[in-house]
């Protein structure tokens, strides 16, 4: 299983001006603000732990379809030493890789570190688009990605929605595979879990050194 979220730090979202002043208390934990207060950058230090916390919910609803978004329950424990961080739901933990540069924030969540090994990831910048584009946009860009990994044509792939958690079909037959979109402004990301005996899944972008939807919450 695997989930993903992208953070345009570019974006009119990221912009904590547009935000009331409550914003931090209600999503992040006493700890968490902490780390955004003392982080050199605090901008992309808060939206690296949203980000965090936003892929961990989607893989967590993976597991459980009646999974709750409440962000503050998904407490976010950066790692000291890599691009990494935990995150722990309930009795669940998630362990969260990044990628990222001075215009965005890509966080992938897996449920142990040995699956980032198994991980197809991609992002990539894209023009300004409405909603339902940038949801045909991510969905292309995933099935090449993953197309080309499975040594399959194209058109053969297929993501569909069930319960508003992606599915991978090649013709009308599931992978079996597990899929992660996200969009946000002008990015757009995906993550695939493939795990099976007969795919070698060693692509992921997700390094252990730090490289160079919808976000907002009601």
């Amino acid at each position: 299983m695997v989930g993903n979220d992208v953070v345009d730090l570019c974006d009119r979202d990221a912009d904590m001006a547009t935000y009331r002043g409550s914003f931090d208390a209600r999503v992040f934990t006493r700890d968490e603000q902490m780390q955004i207060n003392k982080a050199s950058v605090p901008s992309h230090q808060r939206w690296r732990l949203w980000a965090a916390k936003e892929a961990s919910y989607k893989l967590a609803r993976q597991i459980d379809s009646e999974t709750i978004f409440s962000p503050r329950k998904f407490e976010v424990q950066p790692n000291l030493t890599d691009a990494r961080a935990t995150v722990t739901h309930k009795d669940a933990r998630y362990f969260v890789g990044f990628t990222e540069s001075s215009r965005h924030i890509h966080a992938v969540a897996v449920c142990d570190p040995s699956e980032f090994e198994f991980v197809i990831a991609g992002v990539e910048p894209v023009e300004s688009m409405n909603s339902d584009d940038e949801s045909a946009a991510v969905r292309a860009f995933a099935c090449g990605a993953i197309a080309e990994h499975l040594a399959v044509p194209r058109t053969s792939l297929e993501i569909r929605k069930n319960a508003r958690i992606p599915q991978l079909f090649i013709g009308n037959e599931p992978t079996g595979l597990s899929v992660s979109l996200s969009h946000h402004g002008e990015w757009i990301a995906f993550a695939c879990y493939d795990a099976l005996p007969s795919h070698d899944a060693s692509t992921c972008d997700i390094a252990p050194t730090c490289q160079q939807g919808e976000m907002r919450v009601a």
